[in-house]
């Protein structure tokens, strides 16, 4: 009789973890659970002593208590009312469940009619239901589908143990009624492999033994699938059920478990099995074999003992590891490193030899690069002795056990990890992570389609673990889903910070026709053109490009609308408050000519200050057209007649003070103009530029006063 095990059995990684948690916590202080932590009483019965309590009700939890979420999941409503109890959580909930639980909750927001594969008595499915809303309907087979009333927008999710051809059928079916089906793949991969797995075994083998709790859901389907094979199937929850008749001698039995079913529980069936085996032969031999040939066979069995006595005692005096399994993890010091192997003092009879592919999941890396002589190391045993007489070994098959256990706290945990991006492979990249190689597919390597994925290789990159099969130790990630958390976390923490009237640098993103959207740190901000410079600008591409650092001023902050109001002419000096401290009356500076009226030219004489030439200003000789003299765009010198901040004015004058000045005509005559006595100032100019009388003829005037006398 042989027997083989599933490759894929026992706890899954969701129970597994809750389980941990539970470890953990009770090895400080009680804790409480909402129902049993895993299908199985006697794995129950094993935490309650250390002191688990299971409870139906939160509200015989006492106050500031512990509570641990189990793997199936909980209510919204029960956070709510662990929050008001004042109690700590240990959230334990299987990541797969977590994304059913999220599935169901977005797809009811979104307006969908939501149905559920699975079983509607089931903890994870109620779970389902209130996040849900309570909306959704639970249906167990194809059949079920006839009888209901289906709208236009039907969306469906799974419980995460649901029979894959039962999912498939539904899915057949519902295609059938509805045109645009929304499908959450919310099915665990673990259960996926361990029923896969369970049904090429039972194909295999004479008998099938499923162990597991009679409550659980995911064992009582390995139980119907292995029995649809028509292999005979038992159901035991411990080795105390089985029954010796079920074995005849010369039987293949093959033994699977359910997720819920603890390691013990399964050694505990397949030595009992084993030693049914054992026991038969026993009797076999004592009915058959003759006593000469015992007492030979005896004699022969004493000599080697003490063979292997000896060489044990040997070994331990030696300091020897006096035994080695294939598939054994040892630890061991490098002893010598070459150009393609390396050699590990493991203190067995021959050292361990590791060849340079077996070093790393690197290319082209040099065993140098790797280790050198002193490194204490981690390796697997791959043969037990070549032909030179070492122990074959692996340490990248070491480093994959330690990674892989790192690999599924993070994808339990959810968080973002880092790798190094080894090569492109078709659709994708590969990236070592935790010295695993893990997939990651080009749509998900950015928020924007990428050409070139040649670009990524040799870096390393921020990732998120979105996918993980056990069985062939695979493993896909998503850098754009990373991307999106770290963005949403750095937006959080810019507006945690951002106050009005605060000066913060940041980064010119795009330009439009009416401003310039700048980031200050995850979020945008827009600077409006006219608060772009003290100057005047006609487009935010004249003075600013994209990338560009600026210093902006906060205006204003909608944290609902997740709007910001930016100034970069703000961030910086008014110009008005150093013009005067840079230029004084009678002064000749360069400018530029911004526009013209009809009654004179604007000119800028520094970024944020234009002045006025008046026309009569404009030169020594009478100007019938601002545009005989000057046009926008021109560089010209012009001299400061008078400034005035407070007032924001300054007054200008292109005319030669010492160059003759062609007599000036009033239209009604040849009565010259003279300026009346009691001031120029007390009439203001009434069109654009709100410039005076004084301000446009205070150097004529004071050339005409010096006049007069002479004239009298």
């Amino acid at each position: 009789m042989e027997v083989r095990i599933a490759d894929a059995s026992g706890f899954c990684f969701g129970v597994k973890r809750a389980i941990a948690l539970a470890e953990e916590t009770l090895a400080e202080e009680p804790l409480y659970a909402l129902g049993p932590l895993v299908h199985n009483p006697q794995e129950m019965q094993r935490l309650e002593p250390m002191g688990l309590t299971v409870v139906h009700d939160i509200n015989l939890v006492p106050n500031g208590a512990v509570l641990l979420i189990r793997a199936h999941g909980a209510a919204p409503e029960i956070y709510a009312a662990a929050r008001v109890k004042q109690l700590r959580i240990i959230d334990a909930t299987c990541p797969h469940v977590k994304r059913l639980l999220s599935k169901a909750a977005e797809f009811v927001q979104q307006g969908y009619q939501l149905l559920i594969v699975g079983d509607a008595n089931h903890p994870e499915v109620q779970a389902a239901q209130a996040w849900a809303r309570g909306s959704a309907l639970v249906i167990a087979n194809p059949e079920e589908i006839a009888t209901l009333p289906l709208s236009e927008r039907v969306a469906i999710v799974a419980q995460t143990t649901t029979k894959l051809h039962v999912w498939e059928a539904v899915l057949q079916e519902l295609h059938k009624r509805v045109p645009n089906l929304e499908i959450g793949y919310t099915i665990c991969h673990a259960t996926k492999e361990r029923q896969q797995a369970a049904l090429e075994l039972s194909k295999q083998v004479d008998i099938m033994v499923v162990v597991g709790g009679h409550n659980s859901a995911n064992t009582r389907n390995l139980v119907q699938l292995c029995s649809e094979i028509g292999t005979p199937t038992h159901h035991v929850e411990t080795a105390a059920d089985l029954d010796p008749s079920w074995f005849k001698p010369g039987s293949l039995v093959g033994i699977t478990a359910g997720a819920s079913t603890p390691d013990w529980i399964i050694k505990e069936v397949v030595t009992t099995v084993e030693n049914m085996e054992n026991k038969n032969n026993e009797v076999m031999e004592e009915s058959t074999l003759e006593q000469p040939a015992n007492e030979a066979t005896s004699a022969e069995v004493t000599v080697a003992e003490g063979e292997k006595q000896e060489a044990t005692n040997m070994a331990e005096a030696a300091g020897e590891m006096i035994t080695l399994r294939t598939g054994q993890t040892v630890e061991g010091t490098v002893v010598r490193v070459t150009d393609s192997e390396v050699f590990v003092d493991i203190r067995y009879k021959s050292n361990g030899v590791i060849q340079a592919n077996e070093l790393s999941n690197l290319p082209n890396v040099q065993p140098s690069d790797v280790v050198k002589e002193g490194d204490v190391i981690k390796a697997v045993v791959l043969r037990l002795e070549n032909r030179e007489g070492n122990v074959v070994l692996s340490k990248r098959r070491a480093d994959a056990e330690e990674g892989w256990r790192l690999a599924e706290q993070a994808f339990a945990d959810n968080k973002i990890v880092t790798g190094q991006v080894t090569e492109v492979v078709k659709g994708g990249l590969i990236v070592n992570l935790f010295n695993l190689r893990a997939f990651l597919p080009a749509s998900l390597v950015d928020k924007r389609f990428v050409p070139d994925l040649n670009v990524y290789v040799g870096q390393e990159v921020d990732v998120k673990i979105i996918e993980m099969e056990n069985n062939r130790r695979r493993l896909v990630v998503s850098r754009k889903a990373a991307l999106e958390e770290q963005e949403v976390a750095r937006k959080d923490a810019t507006w945690a910070r951002l106050e009005e009237g605060q000066i913060i640098e940041g980064t010119v993103q795009r330009l439009t026709d009416f401003g310039a959207f700048v980031d200050v740190g995850g979020v945008d901000g827009l600077v409006h053109v006219s608060e772009i410079s003290w100057g005047r600008v006609n487009h935010p591409g004249d003075v600013l490009a994209e990338g560009d650092k600026v210093k902006v001023k906060i205006l204003g902050l909608d944290r609902e609308k997740e709007r910001i109001s930016l100034s970069i002419k703000q961030a910086q000096p008014d110009p008005w408050t150093v013009v005067a401290e840079q230029y004084k009356a009678g002064d000749t500076v360069p400018g530029k000519v911004v526009r013209t009226v009809s009654f004179g030219a604007f000119v800028e004489i520094m970024p944020g200050v234009e002045g006025l030439v008046h026309i009569s200003q404009l030169s020594n000789e009478r100007v019938e057209r601002t545009e005989d003299v000057v046009n926008a765009g021109d560089e010209v010198q012009v001299r400061i007649l008078s400034i005035n901040p407070g007032e924001r004015r300054v007054s200008l004058s292109m005319r030669d003070p010492q160059a003759p000045r062609e007599e000036r005509q009033a239209s009604g005559g040849e009565r010259s103009e003279r300026r009346p006595r009691g001031g120029g100032r007390s009439q203001s100019y009434h069109e654009e530029g709100s410039v005076t009388l004084g301000d446009v003829f205070g150097d004529l005037f004071e050339q005409q006063d010096k006049k007069e006398p002479e004239n009298n």
